[in-house]
């Protein structure tokens, strides 16, 4: 940092600011998320309100408002083993499904019902924001999609997708209806996809790991559909989203 920014120096473990950040890693705090490394903290959306901060010897020029931070204090805040030493503060954008019903652009969501692994969720999310998904909703039980582990395996990408967490089966079965979107269930009972099942509009439900869907998403869905397979039991819940997120933009695409 150029000498003419430098700032006092935050050192105490009970400064204000680090209990916060502290309890945003915790999930005490679901009204922020944290954003680490010079690659992902760059262009964050203007909802986030970010602020950044840096250890005491980060060697870029961080975007204002900054805050410095003792490095071994930095160390202790940090999710990785080699910190880069600079992290962003970020608000969540608290969208609802209502957000969503205000969306003129809303053929392709993803449904993630009760998914437990953060790595799965952001590696799905990522996947979700290459493929074009408009928007992506999240079941009660699943695991925060802000969650640090969360946002370092989406490398950021829920900062740029349209995410509601927490919605009941009944306001998600309603809400597809009335959007006349068709509600598409991965499951292994369900028949190798073919023709124009995967044609939007479509939401496509994603189940947990290792019990899958639940009764109601699968109850409520026009079709069952299962990747063919030469072999073994099943795939892993991000691989099996992935191929048929990647389907869905690759018919639209080649359209």
């Amino acid at each position: 940092m150029p000498a003419s920014e430098v700032l006092a120096m935050i050192t105490s473990p009970t400064n204000n600011l680090i209990k916060k950040i502290r309890k945003i890693k915790s999930g005490k705090n679901k009204d922020f998320f944290l954003m680490e490394g010079e690659k992902y903290i760059k262009d964050l959306p203007a909802y986030s309100q970010p602020v950044f901060i840096v250890n005491e010897t980060y060697g870029g020029s961080p975007p204002e408002p900054f805050y410095i931070v003792k490095n071994s204090l930095f160390n202790a805040l940090s999710e990785t083993v080699t910190p880069q030493g600079i992290m962003a503060i970020c608000k969540r954008p608290g969208l609802t499904l209502q957000s969503f019903s205000n969306s003129e652009n809303l053929s392709f969501l993803l449904l993630l019902d009760k998914i437990s692994d953060p790595g799965n969720m952001g590696t799905i999310v990522r996947t979700a924001l290459a493929c074009g998904v408009d928007g992506v909703i999240i079941t009660p039980g699943s695991v925060d999609v802000y969650s640090p582990k969360a946002v370092r395996a989406g490398a950021g990408a829920m900062c740029y997708l349209n995410i509601v967490q927490n919605v009941d089966y009944s306001e998600i079965i309603d809400f597809l209806r009335a959007a006349h979107i068709k509600l598409i269930a991965a499951s292994p009972l369900g028949k190798d996809f073919t023709g124009g099942v995967l044609d939007i509009p479509l939401c496509l439900a994603i189940g947990n790991e290792a019990r899958g869907l639940s009764s109601e998403i699968e109850k409520a869905a026009r079709y069952k559909i299962a990747l063919p397979m030469a072999g073994g039991e099943s795939l892993n819940a991000a691989v099996a989203c992935g191929i048929l997120l990647y389907e869905v933009y690759r018919r639209e695409t080649a359209a």
